[in-house]
Protein backbone atom coordinates (compact mmCIF):
# COMPACT_ATOMS: atom_id res chain seq x y z
CA UNK A 1 0.00 0.00 0.00
CA UNK A 2 1.24 3.73 0.35
CA UNK A 3 1.16 6.48 -2.11
CA UNK A 4 4.00 5.03 -3.97
CA UNK A 5 2.97 1.83 -4.39
CA UNK A 6 1.25 2.36 -7.85
CA UNK A 7 5.22 3.63 -8.99
CA UNK A 8 6.53 0.60 -7.99
CA UNK A 9 3.42 -1.39 -9.68
CA UNK A 10 4.37 0.18 -12.76
CA UNK A 11 8.33 -0.25 -12.70
CA UNK A 12 7.52 -3.53 -12.79
CA UNK A 13 6.22 -3.89 -15.81
CA UNK A 14 8.09 -1.18 -17.42
CA UNK A 15 11.56 -1.14 -18.31
CA UNK A 16 13.08 2.01 -16.97
CA UNK A 17 16.72 1.34 -17.30
CA UNK A 18 17.73 -0.52 -20.47
CA UNK A 19 20.81 -2.70 -21.05
CA UNK A 20 23.50 -1.19 -22.53
CA UNK A 21 23.96 -1.42 -25.76
CA UNK A 22 27.16 0.81 -26.45
CA UNK A 23 30.91 0.23 -26.06
CA UNK A 24 34.03 2.45 -27.76
CA UNK A 25 36.51 0.96 -29.76
CA UNK A 26 39.54 3.36 -29.20
CA UNK A 27 42.21 2.90 -31.80
CA UNK A 28 45.43 3.92 -33.30
CA UNK A 29 48.10 2.63 -35.88
CA UNK A 30 51.64 2.27 -34.43
CA UNK A 31 53.92 1.19 -37.61
CA UNK A 32 52.75 3.40 -40.19
CA UNK A 33 56.09 4.47 -40.79
CA UNK A 34 57.57 1.17 -41.51
CA UNK A 35 54.72 -0.18 -43.60
CA UNK A 36 53.44 2.56 -45.46
CA UNK A 37 57.16 3.16 -47.12
CA UNK A 38 56.44 -0.82 -48.18
CA UNK A 39 53.74 0.02 -49.92
CA UNK A 40 54.95 2.73 -51.97
CA UNK A 41 58.16 0.39 -52.76
CA UNK A 42 55.87 -2.31 -53.51
CA UNK A 43 53.86 -0.39 -55.97
CA UNK A 44 56.58 1.30 -57.58
CA UNK A 45 58.39 -2.08 -57.71
CA UNK A 46 55.13 -3.89 -59.43
CA UNK A 47 55.02 -1.10 -62.36
CA UNK A 48 58.62 -2.08 -63.40
CA UNK A 49 60.22 0.93 -61.91
CA UNK A 50 64.47 0.51 -61.28
CA UNK A 51 65.63 -0.33 -57.79
CA UNK A 52 67.17 3.37 -57.27
CA UNK A 53 63.36 5.21 -57.93
CA UNK A 54 61.59 2.07 -55.57
CA UNK A 55 64.51 3.24 -53.02
CA UNK A 56 64.05 6.57 -53.34
CA UNK A 57 59.80 6.37 -53.03
CA UNK A 58 60.90 4.46 -49.87
CA UNK A 59 62.22 7.21 -48.38
CA UNK A 60 59.92 9.65 -49.24
CA UNK A 61 57.02 7.44 -47.99
CA UNK A 62 59.04 7.01 -44.57
CA UNK A 63 58.72 10.67 -44.40
CA UNK A 64 55.39 11.50 -45.73
CA UNK A 65 54.61 8.91 -42.96
CA UNK A 66 56.46 10.63 -40.07
CA UNK A 67 54.21 13.87 -40.19
CA UNK A 68 51.10 13.75 -37.98
CA UNK A 69 48.67 14.95 -40.63
CA UNK A 70 48.91 12.62 -43.03
CA UNK A 71 48.72 10.15 -40.05
CA UNK A 72 45.36 11.66 -39.02
CA UNK A 73 43.91 11.62 -42.63
CA UNK A 74 45.17 7.76 -43.08
CA UNK A 75 43.80 6.72 -39.66
CA UNK A 76 41.03 8.95 -40.78
CA UNK A 77 40.24 6.89 -44.38
CA UNK A 78 40.70 3.76 -42.30
CA UNK A 79 38.00 4.51 -39.72
CA UNK A 80 35.30 5.42 -42.75
CA UNK A 81 36.12 2.02 -43.97
CA UNK A 82 35.79 0.01 -40.80
CA UNK A 83 32.05 1.89 -39.88
CA UNK A 84 30.93 0.77 -43.62
CA UNK A 85 32.79 -2.58 -43.69
CA UNK A 86 31.82 -3.98 -39.66
CA UNK A 87 28.25 -3.22 -39.54
CA UNK A 88 27.71 -5.27 -43.23
CA UNK A 89 29.36 -8.10 -41.37
CA UNK A 90 28.06 -8.22 -38.59
CA UNK A 91 24.18 -8.16 -39.71
CA UNK A 92 25.20 -11.53 -41.59
CA UNK A 93 25.62 -13.02 -38.31
CA UNK A 94 22.26 -11.43 -37.03
CA UNK A 95 23.61 -8.50 -35.58
CA UNK A 96 22.25 -5.03 -36.31
CA UNK A 97 24.91 -3.04 -35.57
CA UNK A 98 25.76 1.07 -35.59
CA UNK A 99 29.39 2.17 -35.80
CA UNK A 100 30.34 6.18 -36.03
CA UNK A 101 33.31 7.80 -35.56
CA UNK A 102 33.27 10.41 -32.99
CA UNK A 103 36.81 11.47 -32.82
CA UNK A 104 40.02 11.50 -34.67
CA UNK A 105 43.22 13.18 -32.91
CA UNK A 106 46.24 14.67 -34.25
CA UNK A 107 48.48 12.19 -33.91
CA UNK A 108 46.20 9.56 -35.27
CA UNK A 109 43.85 7.96 -32.53
CA UNK A 110 40.24 7.14 -33.36
CA UNK A 111 37.53 6.72 -31.45
CA UNK A 112 34.22 4.77 -32.38
CA UNK A 113 31.11 4.40 -31.03
CA UNK A 114 29.56 1.30 -31.27
CA UNK A 115 26.02 0.02 -30.72
CA UNK A 116 24.23 -2.97 -31.14
CA UNK A 117 20.29 -1.97 -32.21
CA UNK A 118 19.10 -5.59 -32.51
CA UNK A 119 19.87 -8.88 -32.64
CA UNK A 120 18.31 -12.20 -34.74
CA UNK A 121 18.97 -14.79 -31.88
CA UNK A 122 18.50 -17.92 -34.39
CA UNK A 123 20.24 -16.32 -37.16
CA UNK A 124 23.00 -15.90 -34.50
CA UNK A 125 23.03 -19.10 -33.30
CA UNK A 126 22.95 -20.37 -36.91
CA UNK A 127 25.96 -18.50 -37.23
CA UNK A 128 27.74 -20.14 -33.95
CA UNK A 129 26.47 -23.48 -34.23
CA UNK A 130 25.37 -24.15 -37.34
CA UNK A 131 22.13 -24.51 -39.70
CA UNK A 132 20.74 -27.56 -38.05
CA UNK A 133 21.22 -26.73 -34.44
CA UNK A 134 19.24 -23.20 -35.41
CA UNK A 135 16.55 -25.02 -36.54
CA UNK A 136 16.10 -27.05 -33.62
CA UNK A 137 16.22 -24.33 -31.24
CA UNK A 138 14.13 -21.77 -33.38
CA UNK A 139 10.64 -22.97 -31.69
CA UNK A 140 12.47 -22.81 -27.80
CA UNK A 141 13.38 -18.79 -29.01
CA UNK A 142 9.94 -18.06 -29.97
CA UNK A 143 8.64 -19.42 -27.10
CA UNK A 144 11.08 -17.07 -24.89
CA UNK A 145 10.66 -14.17 -27.25
CA UNK A 146 7.04 -14.57 -25.81
CA UNK A 147 7.23 -14.74 -22.74
CA UNK A 148 10.24 -12.45 -22.12
CA UNK A 149 12.29 -9.97 -24.14
CA UNK A 150 14.59 -12.14 -24.50
CA UNK A 151 16.62 -10.43 -27.62
CA UNK A 152 17.03 -7.34 -25.27
CA UNK A 153 18.38 -9.06 -21.99
CA UNK A 154 21.08 -10.57 -24.26
CA UNK A 155 22.29 -7.45 -25.27
CA UNK A 156 24.87 -7.22 -22.78
CA UNK A 157 26.24 -10.46 -23.13
CA UNK A 158 26.45 -10.00 -26.83
CA UNK A 159 28.18 -6.82 -26.34
CA UNK A 160 31.06 -7.97 -23.61
CA UNK A 161 31.60 -11.05 -26.45
CA UNK A 162 32.15 -8.35 -29.22
CA UNK A 163 34.15 -6.10 -27.09
CA UNK A 164 36.67 -9.07 -26.37
CA UNK A 165 36.32 -10.69 -30.15
CA UNK A 166 36.92 -7.46 -31.66
CA UNK A 167 39.91 -6.33 -29.07
CA UNK A 168 41.60 -9.31 -30.29
CA UNK A 169 40.92 -9.95 -34.40
CA UNK A 170 40.59 -6.67 -35.60
CA UNK A 171 44.14 -6.22 -34.99
CA UNK A 172 45.59 -9.52 -35.94
CA UNK A 173 43.18 -8.99 -39.15
CA UNK A 174 45.19 -6.03 -39.54
CA UNK A 175 48.89 -7.46 -38.87
CA UNK A 176 47.86 -10.49 -41.34
CA UNK A 177 46.50 -8.87 -44.50
CA UNK A 178 48.61 -5.76 -44.40
CA UNK A 179 50.97 -5.37 -41.70
CA UNK A 180 49.69 -2.75 -40.07
CA UNK A 181 50.55 -3.07 -35.99
CA UNK A 182 47.11 -1.99 -34.49
CA UNK A 183 46.58 -0.51 -30.81
CA UNK A 184 42.88 -1.34 -29.72
CA UNK A 185 41.40 -0.95 -26.73
CA UNK A 186 37.79 -1.59 -26.47
CA UNK A 187 35.41 0.54 -23.19
CA UNK A 188 31.91 0.51 -21.99
CA UNK A 189 30.38 3.50 -22.43
CA UNK A 190 30.72 3.97 -18.45
CA UNK A 191 34.36 3.90 -18.63
CA UNK A 192 35.07 5.51 -21.74
CA UNK A 193 35.04 9.45 -20.63
CA UNK A 194 37.28 8.46 -17.96
CA UNK A 195 39.82 7.11 -20.51
CA UNK A 196 39.14 9.37 -23.12
CA UNK A 197 40.03 12.52 -20.56
CA UNK A 198 42.46 11.21 -18.70
CA UNK A 199 44.45 8.55 -20.36
CA UNK A 200 44.54 11.04 -23.63
CA UNK A 201 44.93 14.19 -22.02
CA UNK A 202 48.26 15.64 -22.73
CA UNK A 203 50.59 16.19 -19.68
CA UNK A 204 51.40 19.59 -19.05
CA UNK A 205 54.34 20.86 -17.01
CA UNK A 206 57.00 24.00 -17.80
CA UNK A 207 60.90 23.69 -18.20
CA UNK A 208 62.64 26.57 -17.11
CA UNK A 209 66.25 27.22 -18.48
CA UNK A 210 68.70 29.62 -16.42
CA UNK A 211 71.44 30.05 -19.78
CA UNK A 212 74.36 30.21 -17.60
CA UNK A 213 76.80 31.57 -21.12
CA UNK A 214 74.63 32.77 -23.63
CA UNK A 215 76.53 35.62 -24.25
CA UNK A 216 79.29 33.51 -25.22
CA UNK A 217 77.49 30.78 -27.38
CA UNK A 218 74.17 32.29 -28.94
CA UNK A 219 77.07 34.35 -31.63
CA UNK A 220 78.46 31.06 -32.56
CA UNK A 221 75.12 29.79 -33.10
CA UNK A 222 74.10 32.33 -35.13
CA UNK A 223 77.16 32.18 -37.31
CA UNK A 224 76.35 28.29 -37.71
CA UNK A 225 72.69 28.79 -38.51
CA UNK A 226 74.01 31.55 -41.35
CA UNK A 227 76.41 29.61 -42.80
CA UNK A 228 74.40 26.24 -42.89
CA UNK A 229 71.41 28.52 -44.92
CA UNK A 230 74.12 30.09 -47.11
CA UNK A 231 76.41 27.20 -47.72
CA UNK A 232 79.33 26.99 -45.78
CA UNK A 233 82.11 25.85 -47.94
CA UNK A 234 81.64 29.11 -49.94
CA UNK A 235 83.08 32.56 -49.04
CA UNK A 236 79.42 33.86 -48.46
CA UNK A 237 78.66 32.08 -46.39
CA UNK A 238 81.98 32.62 -44.16
CA UNK A 239 81.01 36.19 -44.67
CA UNK A 240 77.27 35.58 -43.82
CA UNK A 241 78.26 33.64 -40.70
CA UNK A 242 80.96 36.31 -39.77
CA UNK A 243 78.10 39.11 -39.94
CA UNK A 244 75.35 36.98 -38.15
CA UNK A 245 78.35 36.48 -34.71
CA UNK A 246 78.74 39.93 -34.97
CA UNK A 247 75.58 41.10 -34.62
CA UNK A 248 74.61 38.47 -32.19
CA UNK A 249 77.41 39.40 -30.18
CA UNK A 250 75.69 43.07 -30.19
CA UNK A 251 72.42 42.63 -29.36
CA UNK A 252 71.08 43.32 -25.69
CA UNK A 253 70.28 40.33 -23.40
CA UNK A 254 66.86 40.78 -23.99
CA UNK A 255 66.86 40.01 -27.46
CA UNK A 256 69.19 36.96 -26.93
CA UNK A 257 66.70 35.23 -24.75
CA UNK A 258 64.03 35.46 -27.32
CA UNK A 259 66.19 33.91 -29.95
CA UNK A 260 67.61 31.44 -26.85
CA UNK A 261 63.25 30.86 -26.90
CA UNK A 262 63.18 29.96 -30.10
CA UNK A 263 65.90 27.91 -30.36
CA UNK A 264 65.17 25.67 -27.61
CA UNK A 265 61.71 25.29 -28.53
CA UNK A 266 62.71 23.90 -31.64
CA UNK A 267 65.33 21.52 -29.63
CA UNK A 268 62.74 20.22 -26.84
CA UNK A 269 60.43 18.68 -29.03
CA UNK A 270 63.07 17.12 -31.43
CA UNK A 271 65.17 15.44 -28.67
CA UNK A 272 62.25 14.07 -26.57
CA UNK A 273 61.66 11.86 -30.10
CA UNK A 274 65.39 10.89 -29.97
CA UNK A 275 63.66 9.22 -25.96
CA UNK A 276 60.63 7.78 -27.36
CA UNK A 277 58.65 10.68 -26.59
CA UNK A 278 55.92 12.82 -28.01
CA UNK A 279 56.52 16.36 -27.17
CA UNK A 280 54.76 20.06 -28.08
CA UNK A 281 55.91 23.06 -26.91
CA UNK A 282 52.84 25.04 -26.88
CA UNK A 283 54.17 28.53 -25.22
CA UNK A 284 57.60 30.06 -24.12
CA UNK A 285 58.19 33.54 -23.12
CA UNK A 286 61.07 35.14 -20.84
CA UNK A 287 60.57 35.21 -17.16
CA UNK A 288 60.41 38.66 -15.52
CA UNK A 289 60.58 37.20 -12.08
CA UNK A 290 63.96 34.69 -12.70
CA UNK A 291 66.38 37.25 -13.88
CA UNK A 292 65.39 36.72 -17.87
CA UNK A 293 65.29 32.95 -17.31
CA UNK A 294 63.62 31.46 -20.42
CA UNK A 295 59.98 29.22 -19.66
CA UNK A 296 58.66 26.85 -21.90
CA UNK A 297 55.06 25.07 -21.43
CA UNK A 298 55.48 21.50 -22.97
CA UNK A 299 52.76 18.56 -23.44
CA UNK A 300 53.67 15.42 -23.27
CA UNK A 301 51.07 13.82 -26.05
CA UNK A 302 52.67 9.92 -26.31
CA UNK A 303 55.60 7.82 -24.82
CA UNK A 304 56.47 4.83 -26.67
CA UNK A 305 57.57 2.73 -23.89
CA UNK A 306 59.73 0.34 -26.42
CA UNK A 307 62.15 3.29 -27.90
CA UNK A 308 62.14 5.07 -24.19
CA UNK A 309 63.83 1.99 -22.63
CA UNK A 310 66.20 1.79 -26.01
CA UNK A 311 67.15 4.46 -25.33
CA UNK A 312 69.03 4.00 -22.00
CA UNK A 313 66.21 5.63 -20.07
CA UNK A 314 64.79 4.20 -16.85
CA UNK A 315 61.08 2.91 -16.84
CA UNK A 316 59.31 2.58 -13.57
CA UNK A 317 59.25 -0.32 -11.43
CA UNK A 318 56.33 -2.73 -12.76
CA UNK A 319 56.18 -0.98 -16.32
CA UNK A 320 57.80 -3.58 -19.08
CA UNK A 321 59.04 -1.82 -22.48
CA UNK A 322 56.98 -4.23 -24.51
CA UNK A 323 53.22 -2.27 -23.32
CA UNK A 324 51.26 0.31 -24.27
CA UNK A 325 51.49 3.51 -22.14
CA UNK A 326 47.32 3.61 -22.93
CA UNK A 327 46.98 0.04 -21.83
CA UNK A 328 48.39 1.32 -18.28
CA UNK A 329 46.49 2.29 -15.27
CA UNK A 330 46.60 5.81 -14.02
CA UNK A 331 49.17 5.37 -11.42
CA UNK A 332 51.27 3.59 -14.41
CA UNK A 333 50.86 6.52 -16.53
CA UNK A 334 52.05 8.99 -13.59
CA UNK A 335 54.94 7.05 -13.25
CA UNK A 336 55.94 7.06 -16.69
CA UNK A 337 55.57 10.69 -17.28
CA UNK A 338 57.33 11.54 -13.91
CA UNK A 339 60.23 9.13 -15.25
CA UNK A 340 59.93 11.31 -18.40
CA UNK A 341 60.49 14.17 -16.92
CA UNK A 342 63.19 13.01 -14.85
CA UNK A 343 65.36 11.96 -17.90
CA UNK A 344 64.60 15.50 -19.80
CA UNK A 345 65.72 16.94 -16.16
CA UNK A 346 68.91 14.99 -16.10
CA UNK A 347 69.88 14.52 -19.64
CA UNK A 348 68.71 18.34 -21.37
CA UNK A 349 71.72 19.77 -19.59
CA UNK A 350 74.48 17.91 -21.27
CA UNK A 351 72.92 17.29 -24.76
CA UNK A 352 72.78 20.78 -25.06
CA UNK A 353 76.61 21.39 -23.90
CA UNK A 354 77.18 18.82 -26.33
CA UNK A 355 75.87 19.38 -29.66
CA UNK A 356 74.67 23.64 -28.70
CA UNK A 357 78.51 24.88 -28.70
CA UNK A 358 79.24 24.56 -25.42
CA UNK A 359 75.45 26.05 -24.31
CA UNK A 360 75.99 25.76 -20.61
CA UNK A 361 72.46 25.79 -19.18
CA UNK A 362 70.52 24.80 -15.55
CA UNK A 363 66.79 23.60 -15.47
CA UNK A 364 63.96 22.93 -13.38
CA UNK A 365 60.65 21.17 -14.40
CA UNK A 366 57.14 22.38 -12.65
CA UNK A 367 53.95 21.49 -13.09
CA UNK A 368 51.55 24.38 -14.91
Amino acid sequence: GGCFSGIRHQTKHTDLLEPEKCFYMNFKLLNLDVVFPKIMRAKVRTAGRPDALVRLVGKGGKFIASKSKFCQNFSNKLADRLTVAMPNLMQQKGLTFNLTKVHCGERGFIVLRAEVVDIDLVKLIETAKGTEVANKLRPLVGVARRMDDVDKRLAPTVQAHMMQAMEAEIPKMMKDKLGFELLMIMKTSAQQADFFFDALTPVSFEVVFMILNGADVFPKLAQQKAQQRVGQTNLLGHAAGMVASHVASKAPSEWLARVGSKRLASFMPEYSARLGVTLTVTQGFISETGCGSIVLRCEVKDVDLAAFHEAGCTLPSGVNKDQQLLRLGRRGRQDVHNAVREELRARVPDTLFNEKEGLRVSIVLRDV
